[in-house]
């Protein structure tokens, strides 16, 4: 008898284990998924422009965020699109005057964004570990992207400092934002070799230096918070064979 009473005491709480065990996973799944769609924990959230850029066909459109012909959308659609925690990346259409949202981004998605000619690229980015008073003062209250990207492009010959080990584009972005011993235009990531490098220039104050091939690991980020310097108009230059 006390056998049996033993063996159905732990069995009784062997269950209530196991019930309270996937209740946590489930509850911290959750979470995690909470704060990885909708909010940028510990951090700054912007967004982050690709132009001429959308993605494949890889990935189909979660819906329609604003659609009015003849109007300029951007603003809205950026608003519209931090308001929904499905929303995120989007793409704006000039010629159709509509801004559509996706559920995915292109972190370990960039072979799938494509050029063109009518469409501009959004995604929600994180910049973590940057307290908000810092980004206000780099890029105020108002600014609708501290980065615009270019895939595939890099500024040649004008780093000031190469940072290697960096885990990602936004980590390298966040590098340059927050640079203080110069004020940091533009970087460029290598994807593969994880190296970043910051730069005193932009495509526009050393347009001879810009390169661009959609099919190198590089990505080019240009600060949009920075003092613009000396502007010249900027030539595209093909990459050379040996760049990556």
């Amino acid at each position: 008898m006390a056998m049996i009473f033993l063996n159905l005491f732990f069995c009784s709480n062997l269950s209530k284990f196991w019930k309270t065990f996937f209740f946590l996973i489930v509850f911290v799944s959750c979470l995690l998924l909470y704060v990885t769609a909708d909010n940028c924990f510990g951090g700054i959230a912007s967004f982050e422009k690709l132009a001429m850029t959308d993605f494949d066909n890889t990935f189909n459109p979660t819906g329609t965020l604003l659609e009015q012909p003849d109007q300029a959308l951007t603003r809205d659609c950026i608003n519209l699109c931090k308001q929904q925690p499905g929303c995120v990346s989007f793409t704006l259409e000039y010629t159709r005057f509509r801004c559509v949202a996706y559920s995915t981004n292109s972190i370990g998605r960039r072979k799938n964004l494509i050029s063109t000619n009518t469409t501009n690229f959004f995604e929600k980015v994180c910049y973590r570990g940057v307290p908000r008073e810092d980004y206000q003062k780099v890029c105020g209250v108002e600014r609708l992207w501290a980065f615009e990207r270019v895939k595939g492009a890099f500024l040649e010959g004008y780093a000031e400092t190469v940072l290697n080990n960096v885990g990602s584009k936004d980590e390298c972005a966040k590098a340059c934002l927050m640079e203080i011993s110069f004020t940091c235009r533009s970087a460029d990531y290598d994807h593969e070799e994880r190296i970043c490098r910051l730069s005193k220039e932009d495509r526009r104050t050393q347009p001879q230096a810009f390169r661009l091939s959609f099919d190198s690991n590089k990505d080019y980020l240009e600060n949009q918070c920075a003092a613009p310097g000396k502007f010249t108009s900027f030539l595209i230059l093909p990459i050379s064979h040996t760049a990556s």
